[in-house]
């Protein structure tokens, strides 16, 4: 019964430590709700010490409302533990991350008997500010296709007007012709961006006349100036 027992421990203990060596952060549950094992790993996730979650009641340590109200479904019962949920939210104690946490139950091979629930927590923060980066980018750029072709219909309807001069037109034609070579530009960059991500790109360098392209980049601002 001793040798039994101390079995039991070395294997206890192992599953534990192969645990906390995980990446993610863990909250394992048992059938009625309650934390009965974490990983020191929540405690960069959600700033709140491991002995803590595990001696305190929920109110105490838990700060967060989206994990706070999964965990108290969990010890009322009025949640569906059969389908695992995923769910994203910034901690208040650590407001510069972005965790991701998935509730699954815990069951055996058969899904007779539950064990409890498994609550994992993981950092994503870089994957959220790439997705916000990523929206940022698609407003940028449609906005920055908006204008040109705002410009291009404004000038062909001059072009349309009989009465329209001939300086206009040449003006006009002008126009269009350096509003064509910016949306090129824009479509160029996007195939840059898109080669960079693939790391298949290599710098091109090239003479430029720089007076000519800050009196370019003059003409462009102008608009936008009389505007506003």
């Amino acid at each position: 019964n001793m040798a039994a027992g101390r079995l039991l421990e070395y294997n206890t203990n192992k599953m534990q430590s192969m645990l906390h060596c995980l990446p993610d952060g863990l909250l394992a549950l048992d059938p009625a709700g309650d934390v009965t094992f974490a990983t020191g790993k929540i405690e960069h996730l959600l700033g709140v010490p491991v002995s803590a979650v595990l001696s305190q009641p929920l109110d105490a340590w838990c700060t967060d409302a989206e994990l706070r109200t999964v965990l108290t479904r969990l010890r009322s019962g009025r949640t569906d533990s059969r389908h695992p949920e995923q769910f994203e939210f910034s901690p208040v104690r650590v407001p510069d991350k972005r965790v991701c946490v998935t509730v699954q139950p815990l069951q055996d091979v058969g899904g007779a008997i539950g064990f409890g629930t498994l609550v994992s927590l993981r950092d994503a923060t870089a994957e959220h500010m790439a997705r916000e980066a990523g929206n940022d980018f698609v407003a940028h750029v449609s906005h920055e296709l908006k204008s040109p072709l705002n410009v291009l219909g404004m000038y062909a309807e001059m072009l349309a007007d009989a009465a329209t001069g001939a300086e206009l037109r040449v003006e006009a034609i002008n126009v269009i012709q350096d509003e064509v070579e910016r949306m090129n530009s824009l479509v160029s960059n996007l195939l840059n961006v898109s080669k960079l991500e693939k790391d298949s790109m290599s710098p091109e360098r090239h003479r430029v006349k720089l007076d000519d392209l800050l009196r370019d980049t003059w003409q462009q601002a102008l608009p936008k100036k009389k505007k506003k």
